[in-house]
């Protein structure tokens, strides 16, 4: 039986009160656009791997189980895999004279074939890997109310922002929805006698595809129910509202941010200066 809703788990909040999730979200909201920036700029595995560590300290900071993290790291993992095989055969490397371990017809292996892809599925995993620590640490409704607080000058030029962080807010809201709705699917076909998780990964692809037209509908009446009862309970968006607690940066926070500036400025200076393999 396929367990979905265990083996997926983006937009899941796991409340282990430790230090990071008493962080202000807007903290960990910019530290996350610092990093997704730096992840985006370093290309060395000296600095990745300075990333790393800082990204196993944060674990460590978040007290979330380790064990939890692997599980949401395997389908990012397993889909990196099946995509670093096609990057190292179909590589084209920029060198004139490449180090070539095997070929055949249009298809080889080359070290820098293998370090190239290497780095940009690493480049992908710590996206992933910083992306799920924010969600699992912060409730979808801080992560707005930082990102809204974060965008209120836009406010001046008539820019939506309390409806775009709604928007957001109930798009991530609906990922865990449809986890749950589809696994609800896939445990009634296999209580009339369909298994869904038999046979090689193309029949399981065939087996899920009939499921898809139930899932969007129920997608429709969901987003539907969720649209009568905001106009009944009077939303209309950020005019008049108010909030029931006030985001104020601490001692604490301000120092996290310090911190994650050392941290990124570290980084770079090490892919500079301290680089292995640089593309």
């Amino acid at each position: 039986m396929m367990e979905l809703s265990r083996n997926i788990t983006i937009g899941q909040y796991v409340n282990s009160g430790s230090v990071l999730h008493r962080l202000d979200p807007r903290v960990k909201v910019l530290g996350l656009i610092a990093l997704i920036v730096v992840i985006s700029l370093v290309s060395s595995f000296t600095a990745f791997g300075a990333l790393a560590l800082f990204g196993l300290f944060m674990l460590a900071l978040s007290r979330i189980s380790p064990r939890f993290i692997a599980v949401s790291l395997r389908p990012a993992i397993v889909f990196l895999t099946v995509i670093y095989v096609f990057q190292v055969l179909f590589y084209q490397p920029s060198v004139p004279h490449p180090h070539t371990l095997w070929s055949w017809g249009p298809l080889s292996v080359t070290v820098e074939g293998l370090l190239a892809s290497a780095l940009i599925n690493l480049r992908a995993l710590l996206l992933y890997y910083f992306v799920n620590l924010l969600t699992f640490t912060t409730t979808l409704v801080d992560v707005a109310d930082g990102v809204e607080s974060l965008l209120s000058p836009l406010q001046r030029i008539g820019a939506p922002i309390n409806e775009a962080s709604m928007v957001m807010v109930v798009a991530l809201k609906f990922v865990p929805i449809f986890i749950s709705e589809l696994e609800r699917l896939i445990k009634a076909r296999a209580a009339r006698g369909v298994k869904i998780d038999s046979g090689n990964f193309i029949t399981r692809a065939l087996n899920i595809g009939p499921l898809l037209v139930p899932l969007i509908l129920g997608g429709f009446k969901r987003a539907e129910a969720l649209t009568i009862a905001m106009e009944a309970r009077g939303y209309r968006g950020g005019r008049g509202r108010t909030k029931l607690r006030r985001l104020r940066l601490g001692a604490r926070d301000i120092v996290a941010f310090i911190t994650l500036g050392g941290v990124c400025a570290a980084v770079i200076y090490l892919n500079i200066h301290a680089p292995v393999w640089v593309r």
